[in-house]
């Protein structure tokens, strides 16, 4: 296996959670669809949502949820890219996909 891969963009999710962060990569004419339904969610955010009882789509536009960096590959370096994070320690889950559109960020959440 060729351990390099093209990187298109990333985006280190901080406060501003997935969409907040994620959309600064993108350019004007793309527009991110993630489905966060395969990200593991730490159990602290459990804790802090039904502690607060704050909604699910709130704690995703608020905190990570436990996807504290994204990396954009084109969709044929996909299985390198998680394949290269695994090897160094990183757990990694395809989470999307950018698609033509209007600069932004959807988010479907768990």
């Amino acid at each position: 296996m060729d351990n390099r891969i093209d990187i298109t963009g990333m985006a280190h999710i901080t406060g501003g959670g997935i969409a907040g962060n994620l959309v600064r990569v993108l350019p004007e004419n793309c527009k991110a669809e993630v489905d966060v339904s395969e990200i593991p969610i730490p159990p602290i955010f459990e804790l802090i949502r039904t502690a607060g009882d704050i909604p699910l789509d709130e704690m995703f536009d608020v905190f990570n949820m436990g996807a504290g960096y994204i990396i954009v590959v084109e969709e044929s370096a996909l299985g390198s890219a998680i394949e290269l994070c695994a090897q160094a320690g990183f757990p990694a889950v395809p989470c999307g996909e950018i698609v033509s559109g209007k600069k932004s960020v959807m988010v479907r959440p768990a």
